[in-house]
């Protein structure tokens, strides 16, 4: 599927999606964390396109150690609540 996917010129994981199947290093990562990721993901199906982007920015700030110096993570969790406090506001004003 994957070369598939690449011949097509769409993108791997996308179309993998659309398969409902997983690149390899995707199922090894959920396995080897199969304790916390699917209890994420399903937290986070609220989180419009915009959100995943806000997220995707703020996990590319840390380092390849996945370590933030104190400062810069203390900036970063309060960036990321006030988005989601945004959103969830938005979404509750639109339920009411």
């Amino acid at each position: 599927l994957i070369k598939i996917a690449n011949k097509l010129g769409f993108d791997k994981d996308e179309f993998l999606a659309s398969a409902t199947k997983l690149d390899d290093d995707l199922e090894i990562m959920i396995s080897e964390k199969s304790h916390i990721i699917p209890r994420f993901l399903r937290l986070t199906t609220f989180l419009s396109d915009s959100d995943w982007d806000i997220l995707s920015k703020q996990v590319k700030k840390l380092d390849r150690s996945n370590n933030l110096d104190k400062k810069n993570s203390i900036k970063i969790a309060k960036s990321l609540q006030k988005n989601l406090n945004k959103t969830l506001n938005k979404k509750r004003d639109i339920a009411i």
